[in-house]
């Protein structure tokens, strides 16, 4: 009897030990992507510049980048991806399929999150520059126009114009702690 406690307190602890391991690699994954991710981003933009046809930065991306956008004042720089899913925003930036493509004319719609990638468009202002890099590796420079806030319902872009104006979208207020925000804070920048 005291042979087999023994053996079953040993397959317990083993099983814990096992069950320990996998709930903190499962814990790790998230911090490790957060980490890779921007390299991986930038590999997959370089590969698009020296010609792959729509390259992933992972095999089981959902999206492919289509520009790279540079804050001058900030000195930061992001691959944008292709779409705004909740995939695309864990990682990146995302520009919204239905607005101009990046540096076309017509309203380009980017958008990213308020405390990652886009926390910095608080501190944008008025004739700010932002550089936008496409596909084929030309760079644009934008100026910041001005900024506002809007209904989420409300953000619809209908407007056909004959230049190339960026909006940089993200949930708004910037230190809210909930998840869901239906308002919209909006900076307009315009190419020079």
């Amino acid at each position: 009897m005291r042979k087999l406690f023994s053996i079953l307190s040993l397959i317990i602890i083993t099983g814990l030990m096992a069950g320990g391991l996998i709930m903190f690699a499962h814990a790790m994954i998230i911090p490790a992507k957060a980490f890779l991710s921007p390299y991986l981003l930038n590999h997959a933009w370089e590969e698009k510049m020296n010609g792959a046809t729509d390259p992933k930065p992972w095999p089981w991306m959902d999206s492919t980048p289509v520009a790279k956008i540079h804050f001058k004042k900030q000195d930061k720089s992001y691959v944008i991806m292709k779409g705004v899913s909740g995939s695309v925003l864990a990682f990146s930036p995302g520009w919204h399929e239905q607005t101009a493509l990046p540096a076309s004319n017509g309203i380009t719609v980017l958008s990213a999150h308020r405390d990652t990638h886009f926390s910095l468009l608080r501190d944008l202002i008025q004739g700010d520059e932002i550089e936008l890099q496409t596909g084929s590796g030309t760079w644009s420079t934008y100026q910041v126009d001005y900024h506002f806030v809007t209904d989420e319902s409300r953000l619809g872009i209908n407007e056909a114009i004959d230049q190339s104006v960026l909006y940089l979208t993200t949930c708004y207020p910037f230190d809210n702690i909930g998840a869901r925000s239906d308002q919209r804070y909006v900076v307009v920048a315009r190419k020079v």
